[in-house]
């Protein structure tokens, strides 16, 4: 359901890191609009309870990420709120290798969901080379699990 797309100058917009070494977007059809903050609730807290305790290891123990309190309101499974506005929401982890903003773009008809890293040196490029992989297997598995 969800599909690989190119990332757009709308969803680049929405990120504020000030690099981009990286990204990738999909998109999947929705048949209830949602608020952008709502759509990211139900993609990351919202997984599979498995999936909903896996996340926050992998992210920390993997990529070294320092992750805020969940559930908080200014946090998706301790991911930052970093921007909202009407039709986006940008969320943000951060390590000493990488920062990454994922950012949902939601209208009535579609959940566009891009992900942004920032590589902090070599190091952080080659924690990424190793997480890509599976970044792109379970994104569209979260985006489908939401939007169904």
């Amino acid at each position: 359901m969800p599909d690989r797309v190119a990332v757009t100058e709308e969803l680049r917009a929405a990120c504020t890191l000030p690099r981009l070494d990286w990204g990738s977007a999909f998109t999947a059809p929705i048949s209830v609009p949602r608020p952008p903050q709502e759509w990211a609730r139900a993609v990351f807290e919202g997984a599979p309870a498995a999936l909903r305790r896996i996340l926050p290891l992998a992210w920390r123990f993997g990529l070294g990420v320092h992750l805020g309190p969940f559930p908080a309101a200014d946090y998706v499974l301790g991911n930052e709120i970093v921007r909202a506005k009407k039709n986006s929401v940008t969320l943000e982890m951060r390590s000493r290798f990488l920062i990454a903003q994922n950012v949902a773009l939601a209208d009535d008809f579609s959940l566009r969901w891009a992900t942004f890293v920032y590589f902090r040196g070599r190091a952080g490029r080659l924690v990424w080379a190793a997480a890509a992989p599976v970044h792109q297997r379970t994104l569209p598995f979260l985006l489908r699990h939401a939007v169904s």
